[in-house]
């Protein structure tokens, strides 16, 4: 992130020395230790939010993708079971116009039935 060398280090702590003096050094060194441990986890509670953020967009895309692919099954299925029930009366037409006594024997046993 920031490339600070040992030298550029060692110059700040002489100069903090200086200013601030030998008696309230270590003090105000852990003041600033203690405000960057919570500068450093508050950037990280946002980049695990803006994670979880990124992840719930990519989750909720899959999910709307998916979506839309069973739909798209959903409406080939019904398709298919709509031509079968076609073809399947087209036979069963035909079966009764070919055999019309099997039909009228058909008919008779679904009426005993009920």
């Amino acid at each position: 992130m920031f490339d600070v060398s040992f030298f550029e280090i060692l110059v700040i702590l002489i100069v903090a020395l200086i200013v601030i003096g030998p008696e309230r050094l270590p003090k105000v060194a852990r003041t600033i230790g203690h405000l960057v441990g919570r500068f450093r986890s508050y950037l990280d509670q946002a980049k695990l939010e803006i994670d979880r953020e990124l992840e719930l967009d990519v989750l909720k895309k899959i999910h709307g993708d998916t979506e839309t692919e069973l739909h798209s099954i959903q409406d080939q299925y019904q398709k298919e079971m709509e031509s079968v029930e076609q073809k399947f009366d087209t036979y069963a037409d035909f079966d009764v116009a070919l055999n019309p006594s099997e039909e009228r024997s058909r008919s008779d046993a679904r009426k005993s039935q009920t």
